[in-house]
């Protein structure tokens, strides 16, 4: 019993570091857009 509690808890880290790492990916590339986004409004209001 205390072996496979055990291995449910380690498949259930495994399993919100899998969803960690998706939702940080996905951060950064929403950054990086709003990041682009910015720069483009500021070089239309610069001309």
């Amino acid at each position: 019993m205390n072996v496979n509690y055990l291995s449910t808890k380690y498949t259930i880290e495994e399993l919100i570091e899998l969803i960690h790492t998706k939702i940080s990916n996905h951060f950064n590339e929403y950054k990086i857009i709003s990041f682009v986004i910015m720069v483009v409004k500021l070089l239309i209001f610069l001309k």
